[in-house]
């Protein structure tokens, strides 16, 4: 039992435990984290740091130095070679692979499925030491080729130029003379000889086009080559050998084939190992994985034999991690640790069903603090109606949801872009149903539609664009209101109820108030107007007594809350960004009729294949239409969630919740 009573002599290192996580600041679906403490003896700490990694819900940090503890003795991975090796295996194999890949592939990716036991064996059994080490042989084999093959290329784009040269390429260089090969206008060489004669150097010359010999004496040389390169000629280099150029470039071709021959075969040589690359993709992964935690067991703190770990851990899956750890070692303890000032947690988020997939807009825009607000189910609402608002045609989003849908159902999408995938489906459908209430059917005109799908549309962006522009800046109105709504929240969920109702209430007032009044000018409800103006000023004034607390004098409480009403500069251009909604409506709308009308023009201008071409443009011109429209439609809908809503209720940035688990790259392990 000496080992146990090693462990619980970790304990004496434990403080008084501090809840950071308590559930009243948790709201929605930021997942409620906890700082841990965890003591394991030596010998247990390769089996539970393995467990650790399997399930991929700790995020391990630095221990407190308060703790004062030894640090282990950081060591080499013992097959830290073998591993990045490996993954040189990989890539150098990938790229011998056949690129076509079936819709499946290009879907779900080609990880490989295994088992755990199945990796193991393979580790034990699959001698891969000498597997890479060919090769790795064999690249720098193909390299050397290569290289040479470039080379003897390069010779032979030089020498092809000189093969009206008969004489053999060593009488360039005789004991009195020497020879330049020069490339270069004809002007450059006139100027050349110039110079030449000006410098009392015997020559001579002969030009073939832009290719100019030039022989000198020995003694000229250097200044001869000096002046060439002066009047931008180049000298051309040729091997000092007793072949003529021509003969030259034969051998020069005859090399390229050898080496050509020599690649090739190197080239089968390694695709031979082909078969073998799903067995080095494994061990790459599992090598990698077994790196990955033997860098943190390495430089761990320790008291005498026990390691001491801190990390942050899902509240929730605290019970899964002790009863998986238990499975493997009974010699492990766990506490929750005290946390520095200012220290807060990692910060995820978690949300469930249809809402999931907006998931992917909140994260685009970063993780809001860990005391903020998730806005993913607050945003999905809007998202669903402004994508839709922005396409807003039956077609082209039934035509979205359609093919989406059939690959979410059929294949199994990989989970980093299954939320991305699934909400542009969710988008689809939106524009489905605004395209019906719009009249946007592919560019269609509604009026030659049957009676029944004509009752649907209750909108005409192009032909009445006002009650579209009114329902865009009424949406904004409703979002923004919301934003403050939720800003109202956050604070009552950090202990600042009064805070939040004194700096938000009297705006959402002035909301209220405005949109009352703007609904009695129209009509829409009745009562006395000064009613409503009179709440206006009230609401105004609320606004300016509200904000003058924050002054530190009486002159400052004065200006402080007379400079708030400022802000309402900034609500209204909030406000108003949102008739870019209007605006990506209509150019929708008018793309497609723009495509129809140009297909129809065509058809009837071009005789014989006039309905061909009609069909082309139309297939094209829609395809190009739903794709530029489809792109605007997702930036401009994420774009009024980031800048117009985020705003108003998300203050920080959290820190990701980044868990010590296995990165997948090749595989995926069964359980």
């Amino acid at each position: 039992m000496r080992q146990a009573r090693i462990c619980r002599q970790g304990k004496v290192i434990r403080r008084q435990m501090l809840c950071f996580a308590d559930s009243d600041y948790i709201f929605m679906a930021i997942v409620e984290m906890k700082k841990i403490r965890a003591y394991v003896h030596k010998s247990a700490a390769g089996a539970v740091f393995e467990t650790c990694q399997r399930l991929g819900i700790v995020e391990f940090s630095d221990i407190s130095p308060e703790l004062k503890l030894n640090r282990e003795e950081k060591t080499d991975f013992e097959f830290n070679r073998a591993a990045s090796r490996l993954q040189f295996a990989v890539e150098f194999l990938s790229k011998f692979e056949s690129k076509k890949k079936s819709l499946k592939t290009m879907i779900e990716g080609d990880k490989i499925c295994v088992k755990q036991e199945k990796m193991e064996h393979l580790f034990l059994n699959f001698n891969f030491n000498t597997v890479v080490e060919e090769l790795v042989s064999l690249e720098e084999d193909i390299n050397k080729a290569k290289t040479s093959l470039r080379d003897v290329k390069d010779k032979i784009i030089i020498a092809s130029e000189w093969t009206f040269l008969k004489n053999p390429l060593s009488d360039l260089l005789t004991g009195k003379t020497k020879t330049f090969l020069l490339k270069g206008d004809e002007v450059d060489m006139v100027t050349l000889v110039s110079a030449l004669s000006e410098n009392d150097i015997v020559y001579h010359s002969y030009s073939h086009g832009a290719l100019h010999i030039l022989t000198v004496f020995n003694r000229f040389s250097e200044k001869t080559a000096s002046l060439s390169s002066s009047f931008h000629l180049e000298i051309i280099s040729l091997p000092h050998i007793s072949q003529s150029a021509e003969e030259y470039l034969h051998d020069l071709h005859k090399r390229e084939a050898e080496l050509k021959d020599e690649v090739s075969l190197l080239d089968g040589k390694v695709r031979s190992f082909l078969p073998k690359i799903s067995e080095i993709k494994i061990l790459a992964d599992y090598l990698r994985w077994k790196k990955e935690k033997h860098d943190i067991l390495s430089s761990s703190s320790k008291v005498q034999e026990v390691l001491v770990f801190e990390g942050w851990i899902p509240t929730k899956k605290i019970t899964a991690l002790k009863q998986a750890i238990s499975k493997e070692t009974l010699f492990f303890e766990m506490e929750e640790a005290p946390l520095a000032e200012g220290e807060e947690p990692p910060v995820e988020i978690e949300n469930k069903g249809p809402i999931k997939a907006f998931e992917s807009v909140t994260r685009l825009y970063g993780l809001p603090g860990y005391r903020d607000l998730d806005p993913t189910l607050f945003l999905s609402v809007f998202f669903f109606v402004f994508f839709g608002l922005s396409l807003t045609d039956f077609g082209y989003g039934m035509l979205l949801a359609l093919i989406l849908g059939f690959i979410l159902l059929k294949y199994e999408v990989p989970k980093d872009s299954k939320p991305l995938m699934t909400l542009l489906f969710w988008g689809g459908l939106s524009a489905a149903i605004f395209g019906l209430l719009f009249g946007g059917y592919l560019g269609i005109n509604p009026e030659v539609m049957p009676n029944w799908v004509q009752a649907l549309q209750k909108f005409d962006p192009i032909g009445s664009p006002m009650p579209v522009l009114l329902l865009s800046l009424g949406l904004g109105v409703l979002q923004v209101m919301f934003g403050l709504v939720l800003k109202i929240v956050r604070e009552a969920k950090n202990g600042a109820l009064l805070e939040g109702l004194l700096d938000q209430g009297p705006w959402l007032l002035t909301f209220v108030s405005l949109l009352l009044y703007g609904a009695n000018s129209f009509g829409l409800i009745s009562g006395n107007s000064s009613l409503y103006v009179m709440a206006t000023l009230i609401s105004v004034g609320l606004i300016v007594a509200s904000q003058a607390r924050k002054g530190e004098t009486l002159i400052g409480k004065f200006f402080k809350g007379l400079m708030s009403l400022y802000d309402s500069v900034g609500y209204f251009s909030d406000v108003l960004s949102y008739s870019r909604i209007l605006a990506l409506g209509l150019a929708t709308s008018a793309l497609a009729f723009a495509v129809n009308l140009i297909a129809v023009l065509l058809r009837d201008m071009i005789p014989v294949v006039g309905p061909v071409v009609m069909v082309l443009v139309l297939i094209v011109g829609h395809i190009f239409n739903i794709a530029v429209n489809l792109l605007g439609a997702f930036i401009h809908s994420a774009r009024l969630q980031f800048v117009e809503f985020f705003s108003k209720f998300i203050v920080g940035s959290g820190k990701p919740f980044k868990p010590f688990r296995r990165e997948e790259r090749y595989v995926v392990v069964e359980e």
